[in-house]
């Protein structure tokens, strides 16, 4: 039962709005105020789930085709072919896919750790040692998926162009290509591990909490 039916301000714990002064409307506006917090929570809960399932698959799909493209793809056809500069040809176009969806995998971990980091309550060690990890993967990848794929797809297909027959004008370019084809072996390999190490995290960051 109402007692009186004047407008006041609401207390701070309920916000800055005005509501009807009484027994009735001074409790319908704290359900009310309870429902937009529970709405908060939930949005921001399923927020973070979404986010740290897109960062889940980011790292899943980014292991996944760096594992396979070294032991079911260049590894076999290398061996199988008979000219390496076909092998070469072939394995190019699937690295070119490699990337791509390395690409995709960088912008999905990169995007959530962002979102986890613009929370207060989510920058726990695990949390920023994931994203520690997303930042190193990230600046591997370009170096090695832009910059050094770059100059390899140059000396493979303007310098060199035949890798079957050794010609002496090409000893220089080849060099370098056989240099810059281990670097990118190496992080590449890198990258795997540090996609390993992150879903580890991952999985005792869902553990633990």
């Amino acid at each position: 039962m109402q007692v009186w039916s004047r407008l006041v301000r609401g207390p701070a714990k309920y916000g800055s709005y005005f509501y009807e002064e009484g027994v009735d409307s001074y409790q319908k506006v704290g359900k009310t105020c309870r429902q937009r917090e529970h709405f908060h929570i939930m949005a921001k809960y399923l927020l973070n789930s979404c986010c740290f399932f897109l960062e889940t698959l980011g790292a899943g799909v980014w292991v996944g085709a760096l594992a396979t493209f070294g032991y079911a793809v260049a590894a076999p056809v290398f061996r199988n072919l008979p000219s390496v500069t076909q092998a070469g040809h072939i394995t190019a176009l699937v690295l070119h896919r490699i990337n791509l969806m390395e690409t995709v995998a960088a912008g999905m971990m990169v995007g959530a750790a962002v979102v986890f980091l613009l929370q207060k309550d989510q920058r726990t060690p695990v949390r920023i040692a994931k994203s520690v990890i997303v930042g190193l993967m990230t600046a591997s990848f370009l170096y090695y998926g832009v910059s050094m794929m770059n100059r390899i797809e140059h000396l493979r297909t303007v310098e060199i162009k035949n890798f079957d027959q050794f010609e002496e004008s090409t000893r220089v370019a080849r060099d370098e290509f056989d240099q810059l084809h281990k670097r990118y072996t190496l992080f590449a390999k890198a990258n795997l591990f540090l996609g390993l190490g992150f879903l580890l995290l991952s999985g005792c960051e869902r553990r633990s909490s």
